[in-house]
């Protein structure tokens, strides 16, 4: 009902503005939420469900109204602004709601909220510190490979065959070493302290990667590769969250 009453005011062209909202939406689209990220105590059912999955079958129900083409963005928008206000409400900090955030293709607030649970255990301490500044850098540098061709490569299977350097040849193998315990994480939408402890471990290899590595080499193989490399950590650690929104701006 809560999301069927948001889809119906979305496509109808309202939209909260300030303290304006007659329609109650704020309050409807904080309920859904807090029903999602709280499922496993409200029902027993530990499922993590997207709320993009259940405003898209509520937009089903108004194939030709003419607002249907712009809602579906406006309401991705409108609900991660609340999703952000519901769990800093709850005391989350607010950086860390922006990166478990940054990084997600989907709205799933029982995996955003589980991941919240367990990031302040590590973002005090010197290692995540450490790779939090480093992640900063190496999404800067990877920028430099489009990702529709670092994409492309991917599914192609390309190899890091380029690779000869002791530094990075020891970060392709931390990466491949550490992935099955981020990736099942994310695949479960659970165990992430497992996965956090993963990523905050990469700092040393990323640290001496770039002490010891000149990434955008001569040679168009070998620079690809690297680049290619930083992709791929890139890629495992968003998954997780954009821990570089939690660098302090002192720091970058």
């Amino acid at each position: 009902d809560k999301v069927d009453t948001l889809t119906g005011m979305i496509v109808a062209g309202e939209r909260p503005t300030g303290s304006r909202d007659p329609f109650g939406m704020r309050r409807a689209a904080q309920g859904v939420i807090r029903i999602l990220a709280d499922l496993p105590e409200l029902t027993g059912v530990g499922r993590a469900i997207a709320i993009d999955g259940l405003t898209a079958k509520a937009l089903e129900a108004y194939s030709g109204q003419p607002g249907l083409a712009d809602a579906p963005a406006a309401l991705a928008a409108f609900l991660g602004e609340r999703v952000a206000s519901v769990f800093e409400q709850r005391g989350a900090d607010v950086r860390n709601v922006r990166a478990v955030m940054a990084g997600q293709t989907t709205l799933v607030p029982l995996t955003i909220r589980r991941r919240l649970d367990v990031l302040p255990e590590f973002t005090d301490t010197a290692e995540f510190k450490q790779l939090a500044v480093l992640f900063k850098r190496v999404r800067n540098i990877a920028r430099q490979l489009p990702e529709d061709a670092f994409q492309a490569g991917e599914a192609a299977g390309l190899a890091l065959t380029a690779l000869s350097e002791p530094a990075e040849v020891a970060l392709r193998d931390e990466i491949a070493r550490r992935t099955p315990a981020i990736q099942s994480a994310v695949e479960a939408g659970d165990g992430y302290r497992k996965a956090f402890s993963e990523a905050a471990a990469f700092g040393p290899a990323v640290a001496t990667f770039f002490d010891d590595v000149m990434v955008m080499a001569e040679d168009p193989a070998v620079r690809e590769a690297r680049l290619r490399l930083l992709r791929r950590l890139e890629a495992l650690i968003l998954q997780l969250a954009d821990i570089s929104e939690m660098v302090p701006q002192s720091d970058t």
